[in-house]
């Protein structure tokens, strides 16, 4: 599912825009109760903190009227002042009547089509994504409200969640690999099924669409090595992340965040 992964800043269709501007006694503050949301529309993944225009990946999204993703672009290795007016690639999302996930159409520059992925459901529960290759079709399965098991070319991986709504752990057949801690902030795909950050969580590829997190990280534990993982966070005006940074024993990786308040027709 390498294939599968996405990213860029694209104008919106179909979605309004909430204005930020507000009197100082009556400040403005985005309420998904009352139909606005924070939307990631960037996210640049970048490893040389001294050199933040190099960009490794750079994910832009754009969303439809009822603010589910509707293009995703990825770019790779790109120096951020000069991004390629076509993407390398590109996911385009379709849904059904009832909103959940029909179709994932992968292209190549913008008019190859790589893949088809289509979503199979049983009972409500997505069961099977399929694509023109059967053998890297993906199988799920909803063990309890917090248990999903996904499993594509014979590996299977197994994602538990908190209470809470937080990816707890990950494993896989030879036992746990990751696992996670969280504060009590937003997570900064929060309002959004669609997690890009899990694809640096392993086989996070396979389920960043399927269930996201509430809560921001605060660390990761590499279970079969004991490396842990220190993340922090610089926050917007409203509280959500807009620059994260992940630090390991010898790496450390920032992940920026453009966000943007939207307004879901009522």
């Amino acid at each position: 599912m390498k294939q599968f992964k996405i990213f860029s800043v694209l104008a919106f269709i179909g979605v309004t825009l909430v204005s930020c501007n507000s009197s100082e006694n009556d400040p403005y503050k985005p309420e998904p109760s009352k139909g606005d949301y924070v939307k990631v529309e960037s996210m640049e993944v970048i490893l040389d903190l001294e050199k933040e225009h190099l960009v490794k990946k750079l994910y832009s999204i754009s969303y439809n009227s009822i603010l589910k993703p509707k293009v995703i672009k990825e770019y790779s290795d790109i120096d951020i002042t000069a991004i390629p007016s076509i993407a390398p690639l590109s996911y385009e999302f379709s849904y059904l009547k009832e909103e959940e996930l029909n179709s994932i159409v992968i292209k190549k520059d913008g008019e190859l089509e790589l893949d088809k992925l289509i979503a199979n459901y049983q009972g409500g529960k997505l069961t099977t994504l399929e694509g023109k290759d059967a053998s890297k079709n993906i199988k799920y399965e909803f063990l309890n409200a917090n248990t999903i098991k996904a499993t594509q070319l014979g590996k299977t991986y197994t994602y538990e969640y908190n209470n809470r709504g937080n990816l707890s752990s990950v494993s896989d057949e030879s036992g746990k690999l990751f696992a996670y801690e969280y504060g009590v902030g937003y997570n900064p795909f929060v309002h959004s099924e669609y997690n890009l950050l899990f694809d640096y969580v392993p086989g996070g590829d396979l389920v960043r669409f399927v269930l996201s997190s509430k809560n921001e990280v605060k660390s990761a534990v590499n279970e079969k090595t004991g490396e842990v993982f220190k993340f922090t966070y610089k926050l917007d005006e409203f509280g959500y992340p807009i620059r994260m940074e992940v630090e390991g024993k010898s790496s450390k990786v920032l992940v920026k965040f453009t966000n943007a308040i939207m307004r879901r027709p009522s």
